[in-house]
């Protein structure tokens, strides 16, 4: 639900890849068999071709591959009941994010 940089301060989206932005303006519905669902963030309606996979690694990686928008894998910074923190792995763009932009995922009700 926003970018943010490691010491928390807001990340401009107009200043990342346009993949980073389609990301921004989703929500994601998590399924049982680790399928994930892209929604629009304003009319709360599936996104055709936003369909994906989110997999856990070693307890500190997701794995995340999504149609259309590609592969990464990513660390978990911080996870609670409302929050996941997410960065890349590696310094190499990740949908326009390094490992110095948190993607941060807020709880929303669909």
């Amino acid at each position: 639900d926003k970018y943010t940089n490691t010491s928390g301060g807001n990340v401009n989206t107009g200043s990342l890849d346009p993949t980073a932005e389609t990301l921004f303006d989703m929500i994601f519905e998590f399924r049982k068999n680790s399928e994930v669902r892209g929604y629009a963030k304003t009319t709360k309606t599936p996104i055709d071709g936003a369909l994906g996979v989110w997999k856990l690694d070693d307890d500190k990686i997701l794995n995340i591959d999504m149609t259309g928008l590609g592969k990464g894998d990513f660390e978990i910074v911080r996870i609670n009941s409302t929050t996941l923190i997410l960065k890349a792995t590696t310094e190499e763009k990740t949908w326009g994010l390094t490992s110095d932009i948190h993607m941060v995922l807020s709880h929303f009700d669909l």
